[in-house]
């Protein structure tokens, strides 16, 4: 989504910069002045602030801003929302699965499962712990490219992982199940599916106010 709104500004002085990267990396950089917005799939946390020295109380258990951090005063913009799919091969007999299976099986998985999940310092892992549970130590160090992620699914019968929804749909190979009878390529009503999740872009609310004073 950044990269293409970057798109539409290249004849402009200024020609902004699209890079990919994790939500925790995304949140940093632009904490420590590396960027001048960070993209994120889950809410600016404590630890955020932790990683660029600054003081973890200043961001509240919602997410919200009570302090700044190396200057940099983070502001919250939605740009959309997207749900995070369970995974399965293709020709996996599987249609649905729970919550609470969804919690057993990439928290403790029987010998032989195979776990495809994402790197642990992306928004999308750290939105499935806060909303599941950790997935076990044997799927680390995961994937920091879904496209990869969702072929690891796909090459081996007996795997399973998360991804956003839009790269499930992308690769023939695997099939997104649906959660506790909700389908995620059908659901309409975001509040009865357990893994929505917002998209948010942070920018320095400090440059604003310098910009507009």
């Amino acid at each position: 989504m950044t990269d293409t709104a970057a798109r539409q500004y290249t004849e402009e002085a200024a020609l902004p910069v699209a890079r990919s990267s994790g939500s925790g990396l995304g949140i940093l950089n632009m904490l420590v002045g590396a960027s001048d917005a960070g993209a994120a799939s889950r809410k600016i946390k404590g630890s955020d602030y932790e990683k660029a020295d600054c003081d973890p109380s200043n961001i509240g258990e919602d997410g919200a801003v009570n302090g700044e951090c190396q200057g940099v005063l983070p502001v919250e913009t939605s740009i959309g929302n997207d749900l995070l799919a369970i995974i399965v091969p293709a020709d996996d007999p599987r249609t649905t699965i729970s919550l609470s299976e969804v919690n057993s099986i990439f928290g403790s998985p029987t010998e032989g499962t195979t776990l495809c999940v994402p790197d642990p310092t992306s928004g999308t892992y750290s939105f499935f712990v806060d909303n599941a549970v950790e997935p076990d130590a044997s799927s680390l160090p995961g994937f920091a490219d879904d496209a990869a992620l969702t072929s690891c699914v796909a090459s081996n019968p007996n795997a399973i992982g998360f991804v956003g929804i839009s790269w499930a749909s992308r690769d023939p190979g695997v099939k997104a199940l649906s959660v506790d009878g909700v389908d995620p390529n059908t659901v309409t009503d975001l509040s009865t599916y357990p893994f929505a999740r917002p998209l948010l872009l942070y920018t320095d609310g400090n440059q604003a106010d310098s910009a507009s004073g």
